[in-house]
């Protein structure tokens, strides 16, 4: 059964504002921020376990899937019944290690270019 998604207030501001620069400034993909958010997102709710864990101050586990077109990472957790996309949201994958943001690439690539956009999953999202 998929999961629900939930977006931290925080997470939106930040993917509010990835969208805003990645728009303003790679003209020939303007809205890939949201489309690929959109696609692993549809891919975490089937299969919430692909991304590779953090270490989180809570005890909560928290885990983390690269976007590698736009070289975002999304933070998320399982709380329930729902994916929840936490308040550190996406962050620029240059901040963190090279060699960690590639544990799962090759199937998350291929998966994240596969997955369609679900209508559930954009209006959970709304508008960015």
């Amino acid at each position: 059964m998929a999961l629900g998604v939930r977006i931290k207030l925080r997470a939106q501001r930040e993917i509010e504002q990835a969208a805003d620069w990645w728009a303003q400034n790679r003209l020939v993909a303007p809205g890939a921020v949201r489309k690929d958010l959109e696609a692993a997102l549809a891919l975490l709710v089937e299969e919430p376990g692909i991304g590779t864990k953090v270490e989180a101050p809570r005890s909560d586990v928290v885990r983390r899937l690269y976007l590698p077109r736009v070289k975002y990472f999304v933070y998320y957790r399982v709380r329930g019944a729902f994916l929840e996309v936490v308040a550190s949201g996406i962050r620029a994958a240059k901040k963190a290690r090279w060699s960690d943001s590639y544990d799962a690439e090759p199937f998350v690539q291929a998966n994240i270019q596969k997955a369609a956009p679900f209508g559930r999953l954009t209006q959970t999202l709304g508008p960015l």
